[in-house]
């Protein structure tokens, strides 16, 4: 079985702004998202890249409902990981960079958002060029979970601290399955 992508919505912005929230870009139509951010940068070299989802009437989910696990691989030394459980937010990456010429790409598979009687569950994959250290590339990989059951329509992502000084770029697709 292979799926194709099939185009939804986009947030596109160059401001500076705290916090980044695509509203209605999950429906009845698909199972499984992708999410594709090619564009981020932070007022910080220390940054980290959170997310939220956005409930049926596109508000932000911000109780403790999310568990998350991730690993940032390391191009010169070993991994790092994050968990925990019970947060107001899903961990997706270290972000590193001081511009988003030094962000590589994050990439969220986001499974059964809209069905109301399951979880949400969350795969994110990615690469940044480290400024944090030497400049050398890192991976990250990590699940998470939005562990009530309840339609979600939507997403947000933002920073630990800080802004994303240059603004935010991303792109929802739906997943066909093809037979």
């Amino acid at each position: 079985m292979s799926g194709s992508l099939q185009f939804i919505k986009e947030f596109n912005s160059t401001e500076s702004m705290s916090t980044a929230s695509l509203t209605d870009c999950f429906n009845a139509d698909y199972d499984t998202y992708e999410i594709y951010v090619t564009h981020l940068s932070s007022n910080s070299n220390v940054m980290y890249l959170y997310g939220r989802l956005l409930d049926s009437s596109n508000n932000v989910i911000s109780a403790n409902e999310y568990d998350y696990a991730n690993y940032d691989m390391h191009s010169d030394a070993s991994y790092t990981e994050q968990f925990d459980e019970d947060r107001n937010f899903f961990f997706i990456s270290f972000i590193g960079g001081v511009n988003y010429h030094q962000m590589g790409g994050l990439k969220l598979t986001v499974f059964s958002p809209y069905q109301s009687d399951s979880h949400t569950m969350i795969k994110t994959e990615g690469a940044i060029q480290d400024s944090l250290n030497s400049n050398h590339l890192m991976g990250s990989k990590g699940v998470a979970m939005h562990f009530v059951n309840e339609t979600i329509k939507g997403i947000q992502f933002l920073p630990n601290s800080g802004t994303f000084d240059e603004g935010m770029k991303f792109k929802v697709y739906g997943v066909k399955w093809v037979l």
